[in-house]
């Protein structure tokens, strides 16, 4: 990364040090001792902190026209959680609303090392990246599952939350609109990902940012 800026807690190194931010013009990269919560979720003065300082650290990036933003999300925990609030809607108040497609990736293994020494308050570390433009860094496109195109969504809204797009799904398999590759069950552990595109209306916001999570919920 050329030019980088990095910017550890304010709290000091005497005293609790539970982030670190590291970014330049095309990439932000977070080092957190404890998942980034949502919203009111977060209490802590670090977390408040921290999301001012992504604010600030998102703003600063070189954003082309129709841009992608592609995040990552690695961490020791064990524990499975939902990449896409992750990344995006437990820090979707910092990011810029100009993106009109979103990548994301849980990745495996160990995290890259902090540039500074971080206090794991949770016990384990917690990696972010951020890119514009960015690609695939763990996974490769393998079998095709499944695939469909153009599949209308019957149901109003409403609150921000995917019922609609799931039935919309459901009825366009009974109806012959979703090519199923085989008619065996994935197994429960199989990883797999899914690519969309989604064509808003007139009355509805087009940014990527604002309609990720009743699509990817």
């Amino acid at each position: 990364m050329d030019q980088v800026r990095q910017r550890g807690s304010p709290f000091g190194q005497s005293a609790v040090n539970p982030y670190v931010v590291r970014s330049d013009n095309a990439a932000v990269e977070i080092w957190s001792g404890k998942r980034i919560q949502h919203g009111d979720e977060a209490r802590s003065d670090w977390q408040r902190a921290l999301k001012a300082e992504l604010r600030r650290t998102f703003s600063l990036l070189d954003i082309p026209a129709d841009p992608l933003l592609a995040g990552h999300y690695n961490s020791t925990s064990p524990i499975v959680t939902d990449t896409e609030n992750t990344l995006f809607t437990n820090v979707g108040e910092t990011m810029p609303r100009t993106f009109t497609a979103l990548r994301f990736e849980r990745g495996t293994g160990t995290p890259p090392p902090p540039p500074i020494p971080i206090d794991l308050i949770s016990g384990h570390l917690h990696y972010y990246r951020y890119q514009v433009g960015g690609s695939w860094t763990t996974w490769k496109p393998d079998q095709t599952i499944a695939r469909w195109t153009h599949v209308p969504r019957r149901l109003s809204v409403g609150a921000d939350t995917a019922r609609p797009v799931w039935f919309a799904l459901r009825q366009a398999n009974a109806d012959g609109l979703v090519s199923v590759s085989s008619d065996d069950a994935l197994e429960p552990a199989t990883n797999y990902g899914v690519r969309s595109t989604v064509h808003t209306t007139k009355s509805r916001s087009h940014k990527a940012i604002s309609n990720r999570e009743f699509v990817i919920d």
